[in-house]
């Protein structure tokens, strides 16, 4: 999450509007989204790929729909609303079946959310 602090922090909300708290959430929700959609086009320029699979409670979010559907080089792959859940629900789902398969990993496992083989690496 530490990659959307600093614009979301620093999203304008004086364009002309009053500072009521539903401007605020709409200013937040928009820096969000355009970040969010940023970030992804970054990593679609890296990797080339042009196929999309979005998850998670923050694919629930319209607006993010909306501007994800404005790119017309994408195809981007969305789930009914009713499934996009929190992200740990979806892990632990998954986990269930790695562990009635018997697969485990040690409590030292690590994990990594930059894959290296994007050209910005770790880049922020």
């Amino acid at each position: 999450m530490d990659f959307i602090a600093k614009p979301l922090l620093t999203t304008e909300t004086n364009e002309g509007y009053e500072k009521t708290t539903e401007n605020i959430a709409a200013a937040f929700q928009e820096t969000a989204c355009k970040t969010l959609v940023s970030r992804l086009l970054r990593a679609v320029e890296d990797t080339g790929l042009t196929k999309v699979v979005a998850g998670g409670g923050v694919v629930a979010n319209s607006r993010l729909r909306a501007m994800l559907a404005e790119h017309t080089e994408l195809t981007c792959i969305f789930p009914p609303l009713k499934l996009c859940g929190d992200n740990g629900a979806m892990i632990a789902g998954v986990a269930y079946h790695f562990l009635k398969r018997g697969e485990t990993s040690p409590l030292n496992t690590t994990a990594c959310a930059r894959i290296p083989q994007f050209k910005r690496g770790l880049q922020t």
